[in-house]
């Protein structure tokens, strides 16, 4: 006897609509703002870590990790999550992005790395205490 309970949950959930609004999310993930930013680069900026691990969890679960850890703005710096959060000093986020195995040796445009980006950012802190 067939399972007419089983039937519609797998109907609805494979419905052409629930597809689409799965794949209207992942489209958004991947569209850069006129900023030149994708949403992980605006939540590694904001220090927004739980929203970092949200888009870093979906496109593991998709097998895009590697493509979210390692975008590059668009805006001319080339920065990544892991750069933009370390120059805006976001502690929490640059956690996040290197439990998830983000590259640490990434450079902007400019040839500048993290460990130089850190270095920038204390100098400029202790200079202003």
């Amino acid at each position: 006897m067939i399972n007419i309970t089983a039937l519609l949950i797998v109907s609805i959930n494979t419905s052409p609509a629930s597809v689409h609004a799965d794949q209207n999310e992942d489209s958004k993930l991947t569209n850069y703002n006129e900023d030149g930013l994708l949403p992980i680069h605006k939540a590694a900026l904001d220090g927004l870590d739980l929203s970092v691990k949200r888009i870093l969890t979906n496109a593991e679960s998709k097998g895009d990790i590697q493509q979210q850890l390692e975008a590059k703005t668009i805006d001319g710096s080339e920065m990544t999550p892991l750069l933009l959060a370390t120059a805006a000093g976001k502690l929490d986020v640059l956690q996040c992005l290197l439990d998830y195995g983000a590259n640490y040796n990434a450079e902007d445009t400019n040839g500048h790395g993290e460990l130089l980006t850190v270095i920038l950012f204390y100098v400029i802190l202790t200079s202003l205490s």
